[in-house]
């Protein structure tokens, strides 16, 4: 890398460079790599990658890029990078580059590497979720028939998995399928709720992956699923290098999800609507309150409970009254007099909501 704003900070097994400024981080390959990209530019399955990037648009950037130019923009950056465009792949996000995540996973003689950016406070979604637009022949349209203009679409979880093995197109396609459900995994075991349902999210609605395998490797290496080492290798990097670019980003973390209101906020019920019989004084004495519960381990683990039924319930696991009268039990056999009424109080007009 000749540009002098850029700082070597990780050199992979197989000797790739990866490089940052404030904006892009590059990885740089010593010879031609076999990948498969979600990109753009040069996206698909590749015989001939020298490099790969993750590029930061920030919200103005965003809104003057003309999606029909994009592959054009795209091979400008590259070359404005010193990469060849016609032999490196990109993926774009909002997420600050200093906040990527890097994580090597290794066994034996082979070890993955996976590279993550990533955000899930604005675009989480749940695959499923009712969509916002449908598109024919490269034409945008929302859902009442209306053409749209067409957005940037960028990417909120980036992740970038270089192998120190061979991989040919079938284990790669596999390996990416590996790595999505290790994403919708970390998402589901922090409790990521959907912007656009009342679901735990899978993923953002616009993210992006590499992944890239050393072809010269005198290690070959066909399965990548669950049941092999290196898919085990795969989902436990994604897993952990999207849980710490998360918590660098959005400051999202184990501890921060075990929140009473953090978990009933998934199910977009109005908070007005509780208060709405409440005096601006009881109003401010109630969230007085409970803003000293909200992390109780007690009323925390209850309120898991509770939104386990509704889902069960919504899942059509359990019958709504089947579901009413179990979350009733708990509430009346778990919260004592000396338990918070605020939380209980909270609780009850959900159930009643929901299940009733």
């Amino acid at each position: 890398m000749s540009n002098k704003d850029f700082k070597l900070i990780y050199e992979t097994d197989s000797h790739d460079k990866i490089y940052t400024n404030k904006d892009f981080l590059i990885v740089e390959f010593p010879y031609g790599r076999n990948g498969v990209s979600i990109s753009y530019l040069n996206g698909g399955y590749r015989e001939d990658l020298e490099s790969v990037f993750n590029q930061h648009l920030s919200d103005d950037e965003i809104n003057e890029i003309n999606m029909d130019g994009i592959v054009e923009y795209l091979r400008l950056k590259a070359k404005s990078l010193d990469l060849n465009a016609d032999k490196t792949s990109s993926l774009l996000t909002h997420a600050d580059i200093r906040n990527t995540s890097i994580v090597k996973k290794s066994f034996e003689k082979i070890s993955v590497t996976a590279i993550t950016t990533a955000g899930t406070k604005v675009n989480a979604v749940r695959a499923g979720d009712p969509a916002s637009y449908y598109e024919e022949n490269h034409i945008y349209y929302d859902l009442k028939g209306n053409k749209l203009k067409k957005d940037m679409d960028v990417g909120t979880i980036n992740i970038i998995l270089i192998f120190n093995c061979y991989l040919d197109e079938n284990s790669l396609l596999n390996a990416l399928m590996t790595a999505t459900e290790a994403k919708s995994a970390i998402l589901q075991q922090q409790q990521i709720p959907s912007q656009y349902s009342s679901g735990i999210a899978t993923g953002t609605g616009t993210d992006g992956i590499i992944l890239v395998s050393d072809k010269k490797s005198d290690n070959i290496v066909e399965n990548t699923g669950k049941h092999s080492k290196l898919g085990e290798l795969i989902g436990s990097a994604v897993m952990e290098s999207i849980a710490e670019a998360n918590l660098k980003q959005t400051w999202i973390s184990p501890s921060s999800q075990s929140n009473v209101l953090t978990l009933l906020y998934r199910y977009k019920l109005d908070i007005n609507d509780f208060y709405k019989d409440f005096t601006e004084d009881e109003k401010e004495n109630f969230i007085k309150s409970l803003q000293g519960e909200i992390h109780n381990p007690k009323m925390v683990a209850v309120t898991l409970t509770i939104t386990h039924i509704i889902d069960d319930v919504a899942y059509n696991l359990m019958a709504s009254r089947t579901g009413y009268n179990l979350a009733i039990s708990i509430i009346n056999n778990l919260f004592s007099s000396n338990d918070s009424r605020e939380v209980k109080r909270l609780l009850l007009y959900w159930i009643d909501y929901y299940l009733k």
